[in-house]
């Protein structure tokens, strides 16, 4: 049935999104299965893709093992240059910025990036793609060639699109047929899952991983693919025993069992492909394995659902739908994760209850309620919106006396007047590092923010160590609003080690509101030795609405990035070229930019921007940067010669003296004197330039007489008519025009 060969094929890890770190995500989710690959197998490459602003971070993870790191940014640029890709480098382009927008930041736009990324790998570079929680299970593995495309699925037999799956895939060769079909098809459903999110909003978007099972399906049905035969979904992992490899967290992207959910729970029957999102589908079920997934993965579990739907009501929480059904353990899971029971829902009829009330109406809920129950859920609603003077003063005796039960009362405190009620609980320094320590160690990010908002003396026992797992974790817990407490600004400033990895997600999701420009600028001037990375990921991804004046100013602070800065601005043409005046000023600081991407200035010419720039700045550049000016007159010539544009005359043509002054020196310089004959081929000895032309030499040959004399014997060698070189030269003592015949 399968062919193997002698070669070893590429295993290509991708992962899509911020490095994992402890206490916000799956603690080694995204380098453990390379590790434990590169441990046990020492016969196939190993390749770890990700996004090009976290390449440094996991070159440092992975140092001391054979893993190359490599950017899904420059893979899809490189391919870009070759014509047989040009259509799915399109759709990676159009993918990945869609689903990295600044309105898009969900670990399903991620998941639809992997997978996008991962069928690009397939079909232009070939080999195994897989998921970064696959490892070995053997001591020793070695994975196999092909000669058919390959794909895991539960059944030798599949009827089914959920009987297949996706999270290791395997293509035979480069340019392989059928990882382009299923490339091309993957991209076709995708557009009609945007189409839908634009029509019906962002809850109403087809399951992105549902959209690349289909067309796996397909290929199936059509023969065009075999096999890896995989046990179904069980339990949290998954044995590939074929190949000695297990699959763990292999419920964290998908419905947890076909056993234990009907796949019909994910859409809306009375709206066309509205989702329900996963973690109210895991409040559902009495396994908490996918629960406490989601939520290490930072779910916020106060999500509310927004409209009625056939298993759904209104404004439910995952807490509501998990007291709904008894699911006790479910229940428990996230209120230990900070979901709030005091959350109203509205249930046919318009009646409106809390979590609190559906368990009062459930018996098995009562030693539930006895760690939540402090008043009454009446109570509790209608002291809503106050603080009772007496929880404070309970608070603060329970806090020298009684440290769960203390806890146990700030947890009824509603987040939009925790501040205030800590603020009256006038916690001294040594009591709120208290405070602080638990925060940090159960990531209350609420908690956090009231504590910094009062006294920031209170994290005066903090680590280093907690405030950089802090400032990582603000992304993935999405706690934007941590940003704004000052103290934590001014951390971002102040530690290299995370603050451009925190500015470059930040301004990757256009978050500019939350982190502004100052903070921005502060960051790149006081770590240069970053700025390159973070600015190379604006321009690869186009975000063209960063370049503001105070932005740019940070851009122009560090002139040794120019040159990386304009390729890529001409590469993805971002922005109105035209109107952009600091793409001229970084022009001016690497005037070797002009030669290096001479091949990509024809996009520039076509605006026809590059003449008027030149005419412009040229001289300028001259007088600022006479090192150059030798360098820079060559490249002229090059650009004139290749007939992109006249730019000899537009220069000769200055208005004054001094300018023409510049012009003939540039050209002795350059030791171009002798080629009138061939510049001549741009008019420049035509009546209209020679007078000025010659005005430029004889300012230049007045410094040196010696010049003169070597330009008459230099230029002589160039013609063959005597009487054409005598008439030349008697045109330049004459100051008269001169034509060549």
């Amino acid at each position: 049935m399968q062919s193997k060969y002698d070669e070893s094929p590429t295993l290509h890890y991708i992962w899509v999104g911020p490095p994992n770190i402890p206490g916000v995500g799956v603690p080694g989710h995204d380098i453990a299965g390379p590790i434990e690959m590169a441990k046990a197998n020492k016969n196939n490459p190993i390749f770890f893709w990700c996004l090009y602003d976290h390449v440094e971070h996991y070159k440092d993870k992975f140092k001391d093992y054979p893993i190359q790191v490599a950017a899904i940014e420059s893979h899809i640029k490189n391919c870009s240059e070759a014509p047989e890709f040009q259509s799915e480098t399109d759709y990676l382009i159009d993918i990945l910025s869609t689903c990295l927008d600044k309105t898009r930041d969900s670990i399903r736009d991620r998941v639809t990036v992997k997978v996008a990324f991962s069928l690009f790998l397939l079909y232009t570079s070939g080999g195994y793609t897989l998921d970064s929680n696959i490892m070995p299970e053997l001591d020793k593995v070695k994975l196999p060639s092909y000669s058919t495309f390959h794909a895991p699925a539960f059944t030798d037999n599949p009827v089914h699109p959920g009987d297949l799956e996706f999270w290791m895939l395997y293509s035979p060769a480069k340019g392989n047929i059928q990882s382009k079909a299923l490339l091309d098809k993957f991209y076709k459903k995708w557009l009609q899952s945007e189409d839908y999110h634009r029509e019906y909003g962002e809850d109403a978007i087809y399951y992105d991983l549902a959209a690349a099972i289909m067309p796996i399906w397909k290929i199936f049905r059509q023969g065009g693919m075999e096999l890896w035969v995989v046990p179904n979904l069980e339990s949290n992992s998954i044995k590939v025993k074929e190949l000695g490899l297990i699959k763990y967290y292999s419920n964290t992207h998908k419905y947890q069992s076909r056993k234990l959910y009907n796949p019909s729970l994910f859409i809306h029957k009375q709206g066309k492909g509205r989702v329900m999102h996963e973690l109210f589908l895991a409040a559902q079920s009495p396994d908490t394995t996918w629960l406490k997934s989601l939520i290490e993965y930072g779910a916020d579990v106060n999500m509310r659902i927004r409209k009625t739907t056939p298993y759904s009501y209104k404004h439910e929480t995952a807490l509501h739908i998990a007291v709904s059904r008894g699911n006790v353990p479910a229940a428990i899971l996230l209120l230990e994760a900070g979901a709030n029971p005091d959350l109203l829902a509205i249930y046919p009829g318009g009646i409106k209850k809390t979590a609190r009330d559906l368990m009062y109406d459930k018996p098995e809920f009562s030693e539930v309620l006895k760690g939540i129950n402090v008043t009454s859920p009446s109570d509790v609603v209608e002291k809503e919106d106050e603080i009772v003077p007496t929880q404070v003063l309970e608070f603060r005796q329970a806090f020298e006396n009684n440290w769960e039960y203390a806890l146990d009362l700030l947890k009824v405190i509603p987040n939009t007047k925790l501040t205030s009620f800590l603020r009256l609980a006038n916690l001294d320094v040594e009591k709120g590092n208290k405070l602080v320590d638990f925060a940090f160690e159960n990531n209350k990010s609420d908690l956090i923010i009231s504590l910094a908002q009062i006294n920031g003396e209170y994290f005066s026992n903090e680590s280093s160590e907690y405030l950089s797992s802090l400032l990582q974790g603000i992304y993935l817990l999405k706690d934007y609003k941590l940003l704004y407490v000052p103290f934590l600004r001014e951390a971002i400033i102040k530690n290299p080690a995370h603050s451009r990895e925190l500015v470059s997600r930040t301004l990757f999701l256009q978050r500019e509101a939350v982190l502004s420009n100052d903070v921005i600028n502060k960051v790149l001037i006081e770590h240069s030795e970053l700025a390159l990375q973070l600015l190379n990921t604006l321009m690869t991804l186009k975000i063209n609405n960063l370049f503001q004046d105070d932005f740019l100013k940070a851009v122009l602070t560090h002139p040794e990035h120019s040159t990386r800065i304009c390729k890529s601005i001409i590469k993805w043409q971002i922005g109105n070229l035209e109107e952009q005046d600091y793409f001229r000023q970084l022009i001016l600081t690497n005037l070797s930019l002009i030669e290096d991407n001479f091949k990509q200035l024809n996009a520039l010419e076509q605006q026809g921007l590059l003449a008027r720039w030149l005419e412009k700045d040229v001289r300028d550049a001259i007088i600022k940067y006479p090192e150059q000016a030798t360098n820079l007159a060559s490249i002229i010539i090059k650009l004139a010669n290749a007939q992109k544009l006249d730019v000899l005359p537009l220069l000769i043509h200055g208005s004054n003296l001094d300018e023409r002054l510049y012009i003939g020196n540039l050209l002795l310089e350059c030791k171009l004197l002798d080629r009138i004959a061939e510049i001549d081929e741009y008019q420049l000895l035509d009546p209209d330039n020679t007078e000025r032309l010659i005005e430029a030499l004889d300012c230049t040959r007045m410094k040196s007489l010696a010049a003169e004399e070597e330009f008459k014997d230099d230029l002589e060698s160039e013609f063959e008519d005597q009487e054409d070189f005598e008439q030349l030269i008697q045109s330049f003592s004459e100051k008269k025009p001169f034509t060549l015949e």
